[in-house]
Formats: structure tokens, sequence, C-alpha cells
């Protein structure tokens, strides 16, 4: 039989746990929309560049893979800020799924507890 100090320690990690779900489905969403909001940004350095906007910058190659460089080239910090923003939308993914499968184990001891109390 579970002993009372183990039972009581799970249900307090079972209450801590709903909340830590929630905390860490939001930092997803904001990680995601974070995301989004790069990604719109780089777009938009990607268009200004495109239709002469860029403060100096000339987009002059001589066939598509060329200005498909130059643009990559010009738009270096806006592509590093979204693998960055995507790197954190991952982790917080998989602190996401952590949590998840760690409420999930708990709640196959209750079960086992409930069998056994």
């Amino acid at each position: 039989m579970l002993k009372m100090d183990k039972r009581s320690e799970l249900i307090e990690r079972l209450e801590s746990l709903r909340s830590e779900v929630i905390d860490a489905e939001q930092a997803v969403f904001v990680a995601y929309n974070d995301v989004q909001d790069v990604k719109r940004d780089l777009q938009a350095r990607e268009d200004d560049i495109l239709l002469d906007r860029a403060e100096g910058i000339k987009i002059d190659g001589k066939n598509a893979e060329i200005r498909a460089a130059q643009i990559r080239t010009a738009t270096n910090y806006e592509r590093t800020a979204v693998r960055e923003e995507e790197y954190t939308l991952e982790a917080k993914k998989l602190a996401l799924d952590g949590l998840r499968m760690e409420l999930k184990i708990n709640l196959a001891l209750v079960e086992l507890v409930k069998g056994v109390a």
C-alpha cells in the first residue's frame, strides 16, 4: 500500500501539474505568435527589397537563383530571428509534452493506488 506521505505528494504534484500544463500551453501559444510575427517581419523586409524600398540594397542578379541568394543575404538578420523563435517554440512544445507525459504517468499511478487501496 502506498504510504500516506507518498499519496499526499502525488496529490500535490497532480494539483501543481494542472497549472503547469496550463502555463506551458500559454507559453506555446505565445511562442507560436512570436514565430508568426518574425515571419511577417521577414516577408515585409523581402517585399521592401524586391520593391526597391530598402536603403542601400539593390537586387541585380542575372537569374532567379542569384537574386534569391542576394535576398537571403540581405535578410540574414530576419532569418536568424525566425530560426531563434522557431527553436524557442519547439522547446516550449517539448516542455509541454513532458508535463503532459508526467500527468499521464501520475494519473496511471492514481489508478494503481485505487486498485490497491
